[in-house]
């Protein structure tokens, strides 16, 4: 289902010949946000628990960690699973984007997701007595948003990429124009 809301901006610019045609304002330019460049990355280190406990070693195994963007700025509600052997073992959700849980030794696979990032995964194996601190940083995912100018006037391939930068950078939309030339709508 598509919900559309209407921005409207105002610029004057020359035209390019390959717009649809609509009988308000004439011309129609479809377009999406481009693809981000960012990749998916974790940091991971390690230590060994020499702690003295009561316990068995397997609550010295641990693993924990943050889910994190390419900014830095932990995500909120990320999916968090383990899995062994094609088995889930646990998954979490919290607030923060932190986990710490105790695991056995092993071999695992870690994933982590989030409304609006790439999905990742990683294998690691884990020995008795350690824990493992990943630090995962998420790469933005393709937006689904797509974007029609509605313009009175042809518009150049340079006028739909100033205006594509404007509305896909959520800036100021009266900075961008002059005259009341065309409506830019985004469809959810």
């Amino acid at each position: 289902m598509k919900c559309c809301f209407v921005i409207m901006l105002m610029l004057n610019f020359p035209g390019i010949a390959d717009a649809q045609i609509d009988s308000t304002y004439k011309y129609v330019y479809t377009f999406r946000p481009d693809a981000p460049t960012d990749k998916p990355s974790v940091v991971i280190d390690s230590s060994f628990n020499t702690k003295d406990t009561s316990f068995e070693l397997q609550v010295l195994t641990s693993i924990q960690g943050e889910v994190r963007d390419n900014s830095g700025k932990p995500i909120a509600y990320p999916t968090i699973c383990l899995d062994s052997n094609n088995a889930k073992i646990w998954c979490i959700t919290k607030s923060d984007g932190m986990f710490d849980r105790p695991v056995a030794a092993g071999s695992y696979t870690l994933s982590a997701d989030a409304v609006g990032y790439k999905s990742f995964a990683y294998n690691f194996s884990i020995a008795y007595q350690t824990t493992i601190h990943f630090n995962i940083m998420l790469a933005t995912a393709q937006s689904l948003d797509e974007y029609e100018i509605h313009s009175r006037v042809k518009l150049t391939g340079g006028d739909i990429k100033r205006i594509k930068a404007c509305a896909v950078g959520r800036e100021d939309f009266y900075k961008c124009g002059k005259t009341n030339v065309y409506v830019v709508l985004m469809q959810i």
